[in-house]
C-alpha cells in the first residue's frame, strides 16, 4: 500500500524524485576534520550527527538520540574538552540555521547526502523555542523537511554547528 501512494504521490508531483540530489555543487566546503563550512551562511557544521565518529572520511557508528536536557550537558562535554575538529564553541543550529540544511531535490532524507551522509531520516533539535511554551523546542525532521514542535522530554538526533 505504502508503495502506491509513494508511486501516487510521485506522479501528481507532492514528491519530487530529483537527479540532483547528491550532486555536489560549490556551497560546501568538506574539510578533512570531520567538519564542512557553509561557505552560503558561513557556518561550520558538523558532518556527523551526535553518536557517530569521523573515522577515515566517513561518519560511522550510530546517530544517538537526546533528550533537551542531555543535549545540553553532551554540548558542555564537547566544549569544555578539547572540542570537535581541535575547535569549540559548538551550539544547536537555530531552526532557521538547520532548515538552510534541506535540499529540496531530496527526500528521505532531504539533505544533501554527497555532504551529510547517513543523516538520520527523523527529527533534530534547534535551539529555537516555541513562544509561550516552555516545554518545548523546535526540531527540524529530515524526512520530508518540515519543522516541528517538540516536547524536552523526547529524544531527537543532534547536529552541532559553530
Amino acid at each position: 500500500m505504502k508503495r502506491w501512494v509513494w508511486i501516487l504521490c510521485l506522479l501528481s508531483g507532492l514528491v519530487q524524485a530529483d537527479d540532483q540530489c547528491g550532486v555536489a555543487d560549490d556551497r560546501f566546503d568538506v574539510r578533512n576534520d570531520g567538519t564542512i563550512l557553509d561557505k552560503k551562511t558561513k557556518l561550520q557544521w558538523m558532518q556527523c550527527s551526535l553518536g557517530m565518529q569521523w573515522q577515515q572520511g566517513e561518519c560511522t557508528g550510530r546517530a544517538l538520540r537526546y533528550d533537551w536536557s542531555r543535549v545540553q550537558d553532551e554540548v558542555g562535554v564537547i566544549n569544555s574538552s578539547r572540542g570537535f575538529a581541535n575547535a569549540t564553541g559548538w551550539r544547536l543550529p537555530t531552526q532557521v540555521e538547520l532548515e538552510s540544511l534541506i535540499d529540496k531535490r531530496c527526500y528521505d532524507p532531504t539533505v544533501n547526502s554527497q555532504y551529510f551522509s547517513r543523516t538520520v531520516s527523523a527529527g533534530y533539535w534547534t535551539s529555537t523555542g516555541y513562544p509561550g511554551y516552555n516545554g518545548g523546542m523546535m526540531l527540524v525532521y529530515f524526512l520530508h523537511g518540515q519543522s516541528y514542535l517538540a516536547n524536552k522530554e523526547r529524544d531527537w538526533f543532534v547536529r552541532l554547528v559553530r
